[in-house]
């Protein structure tokens, strides 16, 4: 199967600041707000791989009359983060594609897709980013965002290792026959003050929801 290619993502990054209770930050290039966060870029995990596509082949006997999709397909795009640098701290503003498609039949898809962010450091929470969901036939997309927040000095002393997941579920239905099925992939990564540098990943993992 051909991979499609990677896809610039944005969004209206003010809504979603103001969804999670932050302050609208700047957009321009080098412009610094109020709130003292300077705009840095749009920027991609150095050293990522490609996107990745999982396949799942259906298993269920089609009732009469039904349409059972021959494959449930789901793709995980490569994240992408929107900087922003404080004096003390920055934020990175995550977004990540995913698409789930059913191979054979062209019934209604939902998708709902949602972005964690683990800091490997022992003491500090994780985040959890608001989810994203889309339907359509066939085929099915969103985009998620996740906002973390990063300590500057932990950047600068290449102390700041992160993992970002994206986590899919999704569904068909013609009807009569319904199928769930899920997916993530996992990003291990160093945050530091030139943008997100890669450790590792891992491929596309697509499941029975609860497999």
């Amino acid at each position: 199967m051909s991979k499609r290619p990677i896809r610039t993502l944005t969004v209206a990054v003010a809504t979603v600041l103001a969804g999670l209770g932050w302050t609208a930050l700047p957009t321009g290039a080098h412009a610094t707000g109020a709130d003292g966060y300077e705009y840095g870029g749009l920027v991609r995990l150095t050293g990522s791989a490609t996107d990745e596509v999982g396949e799942l082949v259906s298993e269920l006997v089609a009732v009469a009359g039904s349409c059972v999709p021959k494959k449930h397909v789901t793709t995980i795009y490569e994240p992408t983060a929107r900087v922003y640098y404080g004096l003390l701290d920055s934020i990175y503003v995550w977004q990540d594609l995913a698409e789930a498609e059913t191979i054979g039949c062209a019934n209604p898809v939902k998708i709902r897709v949602q972005m964690f962010d683990q800091p490997l450091n022992g003491a500090d929470l994780p985040a959890t980013g608001a989810p994203a969901e889309g339907s359509g036939a066939g085929r099915a997309g969103a985009v998620a965002t996740l906002l973390q927040r990063y300590q500057n000095v932990a950047m600068a002393t290449g102390l700041s290792f992160h993992q970002l997941t994206t986590v899919v579920t999704a569904t068909q239905s013609d009807g009569k026959t319904a199928t769930a099925w899920c997916g993530k992939r996992t990003w291990t990564y160093l945050a530091t003050l030139a943008g997100p540098s890669i450790v590792g990943s891992t491929p596309t993992e697509v499941s029975k929801c609860g497999a």
